[in-house]
């Protein structure tokens, strides 16, 4: 049997191939912002970097269970990053914005409608609704 486990798998080993390809799509793709996270007297891409694929990575995403599954990350700087970098949102949102219409084209008759009510509460109870599930406006 441990023969077994330590033999090469193709389908193991196409997967692993694929993942492999799914993260250097994701590294591109973050690396197509880069530029957004330089100033003059420095970068927070790595910063950048850690914090996106926290988001991916994490089941809870909070900035010390991020920090706790991406290698070489601390949740100090992830942290800075977040509330001190001078880096800006907007310019980020804008040339992902112009990506998008890049991509869709430029016709004022399409639109892409991002809806997260189809993605599964944590739980019984999510924050700002009681236990029958209608919204608590007091809180």
């Amino acid at each position: 049997m441990y023969s077994q486990i330590n033999q090469p798998n193709k389908d193991s080993d196409q997967a692993n191939t694929r993942i492999i390809g799914i993260a250097n799509e994701f590294k591109g793709f973050v690396g197509s912002y880069s530029c957004h996270f330089k100033t003059v007297t420095g970068s927070v891409e790595t910063q950048a970097e850690q914090y996106l694929c926290g988001l991916m990575e994490a089941e809870r995403r909070n900035i010390e269970h991020m920090a706790e599954v991406v290698p070489d990350c601390d949740d100090q700087s992830l942290q800075n990053f977040i509330t001190n970098s001078p880096w800006s949102g907007r310019s980020v949102l804008d040339s992902i914005a112009q990506d998008v219409d890049d991509v869709f084209g430029d016709d004022p008759d399409t639109c892409l409608i991002v809806d997260e009510s189809g993605i599964l509460k944590k739980s019984d109870n999510s924050v700002g609704e009681n236990d029958s599930g209608a919204v608590d406006m007091e809180r």
